[in-house]
């Protein structure tokens, strides 16, 4: 697992958030599926959903679990999160997938604060027929009151407002161009007094980034 950066220039990137559709009505959302060009949105979906409902009524504490289900193949990206339906994203065409980066992400400023994934596995399909399915043993896990789960990754050398963790899982082949990531992810801020403000949309997050033949990086 890394510390820091993630890699640039993503074809897709599939995330959630705590998100503001609770104050931000139609316009908020909670994840989102981006596909890329030139490291700069190309076509995207959002989806709603509430991660804790007595969080969503009155603030304060918040506990999310929400399984999480990716499907990248060359005519298009879908992400669900929780029992939402699939978002769908058509995107450029590409020949094989090179890598995934998975992350976990969390402002800094706000104590007692968690980001974790619980499970992750990834299902290949190869070009000429057949499957593997993979499960990691490395789960990406921020907390801010305590320190993340250890990283091989040499620590970011300037302050950041935000701290993260990844995994990084290299297919090391070019004959793999559709692939199923299946998730649970786990947001919580327990430890915060009864009704105190919401945290930002952006304060707890996760993500899935997607790196095919057409990325520069």
């Amino acid at each position: 697992m890394g510390g820091g950066d993630t890699s640039g220039d993503p074809d897709v990137v599939a995330s959630f958030r705590i998100g503001d559709s609770i104050t931000a009505g139609e316009g908020g959302y909670e994840f989102l599926l981006e596909q890329r060009v030139d490291d700069r949105p190309a076509a995207e979906a959002r989806g709603q959903l509430v991660w804790d409902p007595d969080y969503a009524l009155h603030g304060g504490p918040l506990l999310g679990i929400a399984q999480v289900r990716l499907d990248i193949s060359p005519a298009e990206a879908r992400w669900s999160v929780g029992t939402h339906a699939y978002l769908n994203a058509p995107g450029k065409r590409f020949k094989f997938i090179r890598k995934l980066q998975v992350v976990a992400r969390a402002q800094t400023q706000i104590p007692d604060c968690r980001v974790q994934w619980d499970f992750l596995e990834v299902i290949v399909y190869f070009t000429g027929g057949g499957k593997a399915a993979y499960v990691s043993p490395c789960l990406p896990k921020v907390v801010t009151s305590g320190q993340t789960r250890r990283a091989e990754q040499a620590p970011q050398h300037k302050p950041s407002r935000f701290l993260q963790q990844f995994t990084e899982v290299l297919l090391h082949r070019r004959d793999v161009s559709h692939l199923q990531v299946r998730g649970l992810v786990t947001l919580a801020a327990e430890k915060r007094e009864p009704r105190a403000a919401r945290l930002g949309a952006n304060d707890l997050q996760g993500k899935v980034l997607v790196f095919t033949d057409k990325s520069r990086e």
